[in-house]
């Protein structure tokens, strides 16, 4: 099957484009997946799971008009789970921001706005990454967060991209105050290896 075929299938039904996908590489990703997990078969489902998230987030990027073939670099863990709470600023978002979520990947945080008592961004996915992260605001300073319903966090996926747009609304904040949020904290994951010599690089058919 033309590989464009699977891509414009991802695109427009990402239910469908992954049977397509699985029909013509789910052998070959078992396959890879078994050579370098062979005695953990959790995680090697989970690998599988996040393989089929990672083409979906990027097929509008794959592949390009000239592209002869297509690589594909196991990612593990190396079983220690450690966490990082770390820092970006909302002036960087404004700007557009790449922030890694863990050692081989991220989101690049972009068009953040304060508008009244909601604030909204976005965040374009990267390499391997955490799926869905959170992000907190350092409204502490700003805003009464005694109440357990002192706002609402949403978010959205876009299915042709890959795109996050979140969402916070506060209910009943000053949006004056609200502006004043400056920083979010987010969790960095170590312990992913990307294993290049592992890589497998097929010409795609056309």
């Amino acid at each position: 099957m033309d590989d464009t075929k699977i891509i414009d299938s991802l695109l427009a039904d990402p239910g469908a484009g992954m049977q397509l996908l699985l029909a013509q590489y789910g052998g070959l990703i078992n396959a890879i997946i078994r050579r370098v997990l062979p005695n953990s078969p959790e995680d090697a489902e989970e690998c599988a799971a996040d393989m089929l998230v990672a083409a979906w987030q990027n097929a509008p990027k794959l592949p390009a008009e000239n592209a002869q073939s297509i690589t594909f670099t196991p990612v593990y863990h190396k079983g220690e789970y450690q966490y990082e709470t770390r820092t970006v600023t909302t002036a960087e978002m404004q700007q557009g921001v790449k922030i890694a979520t863990s050692d081989v990947g991220g989101y690049t945080l972009q068009n953040f706005k304060a508008q009244g008592q909601a604030l909204t961004w976005q965040a374009v996915p990267y390499g391997f990454s955490v799926h869905n992260p959170e992000f907190f605001p350092q409204d502490e300073a700003y805003i009464d967060t005694n109440s357990n319903s002192y706002a609402l966090v949403s978010s959205q996926v876009d299915p042709t991209t890959g795109i996050i747009s979140y969402r916070q609304d506060y209910y009943t904040a000053d949006p004056a105050q609200v502006a004043k949020i400056s920083e979010f904290r987010y969790t960095f994951s170590t312990g992913y290896i990307a294993d290049e010599s592992k890589a497998i690089t097929l010409p795609l058919v056309k």
